[in-house]
C-alpha cells in the first residue's frame, strides 16, 4: 500500500513539473551580437590652400604657398558588432606623398619666392566607430580617435628662386631654407561616411575626414593641415 502511495505521489509530482521544465526549454536564446571584420582599402587627397608658412624675417613676409593637391594611400581594419545599430573600433594607415614648386608670397612687398622639393607623410590611427545599418547593405557611421602621423620636407634648392616685384630692388634678399627636414604630429581625428556592402562581401563607401596636424620644419616653415580629407573606400567583408 505504501508503495503504492509513493507512486501515486512521483506521477502527480512529474505532471506538476514537466509542464514547467518544458517552458524553461522552449525560452529563446538572446542570439550573440553580429560581430563583423571589414578590410579596407583608402584612396584620398587633401587640398593645401595656403597651409605652408615661412617665417618672418629681415626681408619681410611671412610668405604663404600651397603644395598642392596631396594625395593619400592606405588601408585600415574595421571590427563592428550588434545588428541595426553597430559599434566597434578601427585602425590602420596612409602615406601622403607629392613632388612640389611651391611658390611664396608675402602680403606686405609683394615678393615672391619659388621651392621645388618633396613631400612625404605617413599616419597611424586607431578609434572608436559608431554606425546605424538602416537597410541591409546600407551602413552610415561616425568614427574618432589619435593620429600619429610623421612628415619629411625634402627642399631641392639650396637658393630658392627670388622674384622682386616691380620696382623693388632684389639685391641682398635671401630666404634660408634647409634641405631637409622632418617632424611628428598627434591629433585627434574625427570622420564620417557612407558605405554599401554587396551580396559578395565587398563595399564600396565615401569618407570625409578631419584631422589638424601642425608641422615646424624649423627656418623651412611651418605646415598645417586645417582642410578636409576626402576618401574613396572599398572594403571587403571577412
Amino acid at each position: 500500500m505504501k508503495a503504492v502511495r509513493r507512486m501515486e505521489l512521483s506521477i502527480a509530482l512529474f505532471v506538476l513539473l514537466a509542464p514547467a521544465a518544458g517552458a524553461t526549454a522552449a525560452e529563446p536564446v538572446a542570439p550573440a551580437p553580429v560581430r563583423t571584420t571589414y578590410l579596407q582599402s583608402w584612396f584620398g587627397a587633401v587640398d593645401t590652400d595656403e597651409s605652408w608658412e615661412l617665417p618672418e624675417d629681415e626681408n619681410g613676409g611671412p610668405y604663404r604657398a600651397s603644395v598642392g593637391t596631396l594625395p593619400y594611400l592606405g588601408g585600415s581594419a574595421r571590427v563592428l558588432q550588434g545588428e541595426r545599430v553597430r559599434y566597434g573600433y578601427e585602425g590602420g594607415g596612409f602615406i601622403g606623398w607629392k613632388s612640389y614648386d611651391a611658390a611664396f608670397r608675402s602680403g606686405d612687398d609683394g615678393l615672391t619666392v619659388r621651392l621645388d622639393g618633396f613631400l612625404f607623410a605617413f599616419e597611424a590611427f586607431f578609434g572608436g566607430v559608431l554606425a546605424f545599418e538602416p537597410a541591409p547593405g546600407l551602413l552610415f557611421y561616425a568614427a574618432g580617435g589619435p593620429a600619429l602621423t610623421w612628415m619629411q620636407l625634402d627642399n631641392d634648392d639650396e637658393e630658392p628662386e627670388v622674384a622682386a616685384p616691380s620696382g623693388f630692388g632684389s639685391s641682398g634678399i635671401y630666404i634660408n631654407v634647409n634641405a631637409e627636414e622632418d617632424d611628428f604630429s598627434i591629433v585627434p581625428y574625427a570622420r564620417a561616411g557612407v558605405e554599401y556592402e554587396f551580396g559578395s562581401g565587398y563595399s564600396w563607401g565615401l569618407s570625409v575626414r578631419y584631422a589638424p596636424h601642425e608641422f615646424d620644419f624649423g627656418s623651412s616653415g611651418e605646415l598645417e593641415f586645417d582642410q578636409l580629407q576626402y576618401f574613396l573606400i572599398v572594403g571587403l567583408r571577412r
